[in-house]
């Protein structure tokens, strides 16, 4: 059931979506003092390992050393260039490619070549600038920020249940990285409303529309989650599922969790998938996402297990970059019609989801939310057993 029961503001204006200020406020107040998912443990499985990424406008390494994971400003302190412009790969020692400096685990230098031209030496300054880095499960995640909530904290009452989650039994089988013509509320916001799936999504999800009576939400400050009842809603997919779930040694629940932490990290949980997704502004009117998709490999030895296990992977490896692809084509036109738009705008009861994200925006950029909805009735969840 629905938490709300009538309509409710639609709490960012127009603005929000393209405005300059609006997106320097948000990577001040959002974005900077969180935590993100740069990669998986299984991307960096020896030590050597290394993977960069840009992270809002930061240029990152992120590297295994003998089995604990370090994240790096990219920048060599000589001279300033990238200590490496490849995407991964491996390398006994994390080195400038330009003169060949060397640094240790802790960013200090090490080997310096011609040592002695630069005495006396600034040791502390020439440190490379390193970031905290905690994991849970397979999924390695970095904040920019020296201090703040720590990675339980900050991803609240799932990271428990994805710490179980991303165990032995799960493998990625899909890593995607793509960028949008739009502002980076479009996408998030687009993923907390099941309103728009018969339009948008007619082929892949094939008329699928959850009633009200089989899903729950649930409400907070600094998470919002749908709980949705296969069962109820979808017997026969249900009862076919179960018993491929079962097939692979694994326990079938039959509900599909979709979990968003504020403001920008998705998690869905299904008995045969899970993936990790996290969206990021790149300006005001543009953005990207990375998605990290697992399927159930199980617990069951066996050919026929091992089978009906790549049977799953290869469907979710086709269809989730469709339904993702869906929602894409739609991104650009909302981000045009924002831009012009005269309208304030409105959001239905199944849109409730989008209307606690909005709260959340407003109060982290420091912005009053006077609404006709009071706090205790934004609070209020509906618990599911």
């Amino acid at each position: 059931m629905f938490v709300h029961k009538h309509q409710l503001e639609y709490l960012l204006p127009p603005e929000t979506y393209f405005s300059q200020e609006q997106h320097d406020r948000e990577m001040e107040g959002l974005f900077l003092p969180g935590w993100h998912m740069v990669a998986c443990k299984s991307d960096l499985p020896n030590s050597g390992d290394f993977i960069t990424v840009e992270l809002l406008g930061f240029p990152l390494q992120i590297r295994n050393f003998d089995g604990e994971f370090h994240a790096f400003l990219n920048t060599c302190s000589h001279r300033h260039c990238l200590l490496t412009h490849d995407k991964r790969g491996n390398a006994p020692t994390l080195r400038c490619q330009y003169h060949g400096w060397e640094y240790n685990k802790s960013g200090n230098t090490g080997r310096i070549p011609d040592a002695g031209c630069f005495r006396p030496f600034d040791r502390e300054n020439a440190r490379l600038q390193k970031f905290r880095v905690d994991t849970c499960g397979d999924v390695i995640f970095v904040s920019l920020a020296e201090s703040g909530p720590t990675l339980p904290e900050y991803l609240g009452p799932i990271y428990h249940t994805l710490e179980q989650l991303f165990a032995d039994r799960w493998r990625l089988i899909w890593h995607w990285d793509q960028q949008f013509d739009c502002n980076w509320k479009i996408p998030v916001e687009n993923t907390l409303e099941t309103y728009h799936l018969p339009c948008v999504h007619p082929k892949t999800l094939r008329g699928v529309y959850p009633s009200e009576e089989s899903q729950t939400h649930e409400l907070d400050e600094r998470f919002s989650t749908l709980r949705y009842s296969l069962a109820d809603d979808q017997p026969t997919l249900a009862r076919l599922q179960e018993r491929v779930v079962r097939r692979l040694g694994a326990d079938a629940t039959n509900f599909y969790t979709h979990h968003l932490t504020h403001p920008n990290i998705v998690f869905t949980l299904t008995d045969l998938y899970v993936h990790a997704q996290c969206y990021l502004p790149v300006s005001p009117t543009t953005s990207r996402t990375w998605v990290w998709y697992f399927s159930l490999r199980g617990s069951r030895p066996g050919i026929v297990p091992a089978l009906i296990g790549s049977l799953v992977a290869i469907h979710g490896r086709i269809t989730n970059p469709k339904i993702q692809a869906e929602d894409a084509s739609i991104f650009a036109d909302q981000q045009q019609g924002l831009e012009v738009s005269p309208h304030p705008g409105c959001l239905g009861t199944r849109e409730e989801r989008l209307y606690a994200f909005q709260k959340y925006v407003r109060q982290a950029c420091g912005d009053d939310v006077a609404t006709s909805t009071t706090d205790e009735e934004l609070l209020q969840t509906s618990h599911y057993e």
